[in-house]
């Protein structure tokens, strides 16, 4: 897929008839030699796609050598720290701008949903989960974005 960037008098060229800028996003890996080897390969990909990258793996690999927090789940999701690494990442991505933490902070909340297994039902079918609105302290909020505001 290659972004074609939009001439003020013509329309954007397929698939980004909507002018839509994608971005890649780069996923995260426990282990740091395999975390370098997925965004490098990651950058490649974006590069060669035309398409800005989102390292939020890189950037998750920063915030965990920096704090000593894990920022993901023992499933590999990202706890409410993880998910503050994954949307500063994207934010840096989208505005080309630092991400910042907003004050006031908002409610963090997660919403755990099971596995979705097709003999089991689809997480659509299933009950809604109870929320859990723990956020991280303010210190390690300001730690994630931090993380995804600094480069490689």
């Amino acid at each position: 897929m290659t972004t074609i960037a939009p001439a003020p008098s013509r329309r954007c060229a397929t698939p980004q008839r909507s002018c839509a800028r994608p971005i890649w996003f780069g996923t995260w890996q426990g282990i740091a030699e395999a975390q370098a080897a997925l965004g490098k390969g990651g950058a490649r990909a974006a590069k060669a796609c035309d398409v800005a990258f989102a390292d939020v793996g890189a950037a998750m690999q920063r915030f965990l050598a920096r704090s000593h927090v894990r920022p993901w789940l023992g499933d590999g999701h990202p706890d409410a720290a993880g998910s503050w690494v994954a949307a500063a990442g994207l934010t840096r991505a989208i505005t080309n701008a630092r991400a910042r933490v907003p004050d006031p902070l908002p409610e963090t909340c997660r919403l755990r949903w099971q596995d979705a297994h097709p003999d089991e039902g689809l997480a659509s079918s299933q009950p809604v989960p109870a929320r859990d609105c723990t956020p991280p302290s303010p210190a390690v909020l300001r730690g994630a974005v931090d993380a995804a505001n600094r480069s490689r």
